[in-house]
């Protein structure tokens, strides 16, 4: 039986275009295109995901499989694939904020290799508008923003607040059960975590993109990460949901 997710989205794709609606927008996950090989290089033309990791990549690929099943009869959908989403003014205080709260808290210790993809929010919604415009038919953009290394990554929250913050490599198998008993507590308590296992398994596959640059002839924009980063940690401050302790000098 197909879930609930598959026949949400079948439907309203379906009516959409027997509507005359034009485009017709799907906002994927580069976590539906997750291939089984560490290290591989993916794009918009890559396949969905085979393999299962969990409720959220599991049906981003079965909504993957539909969106790209309509492509194929000729309606006009456009698929975006966005990294990791992150910027200032998250309403939901999301998985962006988290981890940088946690980082920023040095209750980040340890990480394995690997590359997380972060695009900012406002080039996001920079794609969206620009693909609105009609009679473009079937497209795809891969839009994974910048990739770096956790440890990559707290070295730049590091130098950006002015403070020294510590994170060790340490080899796979040894995170991992940490990271499964996190999603067993989970489900016993209020807060969200700050990594989930399908966010792990994502950032093992250690993968590589082939981002779309342009809009029917229109560059895409990008935002530097540092940029990015900036207006997140000045704005967790601002919002008080962060000391002057872990803002560092972005707090002044």
């Amino acid at each position: 039986m197909p879930s609930a997710s598959s026949v949400t989205l079948s439907d309203a794709g379906s009516c959409s275009w027997r509507a005359g609606l034009d485009p017709i927008v799907h906002v994927s996950s580069v976590g539906a295109l997750l291939p089984a090989r560490r290290g591989s290089v993916i794009s918009d033309k890559s396949p969905p995901s085979s393999v299962s990791v969990g409720p959220y990549i599991d049906s981003k690929a079965e909504q993957e499989v539909i969106a790209r099943d309509l492509q194929a009869k000729g309606a006009p959908v456009t698929i975006t694939y966005p990294g990791a989403v992150m910027g200032p003014h998250d309403p939901h205080w999301g998985d962006g904020p988290l981890l940088i709260e946690a980082v920023l808290e040095n209750r980040v210790r340890a990480a394995i290799h690997g590359c997380l993809p972060i695009v900012d929010v406002r080039d996001v919604a920079c794609l969206h508008s620009a693909v609105m415009n009609p009679g473009a038919g079937p497209r795809r953009f891969m839009f994974s923003g910048s990739s770096i290394t956790f440890v990559e990554f707290v070295s730049l929250l590091s130098r950006l607040t002015g403070r020294t913050i510590h994170c060790t490599i340490v080899p796979s198998w040894l995170v991992t059960p940490i990271i499964q008993l996190m999603d067993k507590i989970q489900r016993l308590v209020p807060f969200r975590m700050p990594v989930t296992t399908e966010g792990l398994t994502v950032f093992k596959r250690d993968l590589k993109f082939v981002d779309s640059t342009t809009v029917d002839g229109v560059e895409i924009e990008r935002t530097d990460l540092k940029v990015t980063m900036t207006d997140m940690i000045k704005w967790m401050y601002a919002a008080g949901q962060i000391s002057s302790d872990s803002a560092g000098i972005l707090a002044y």
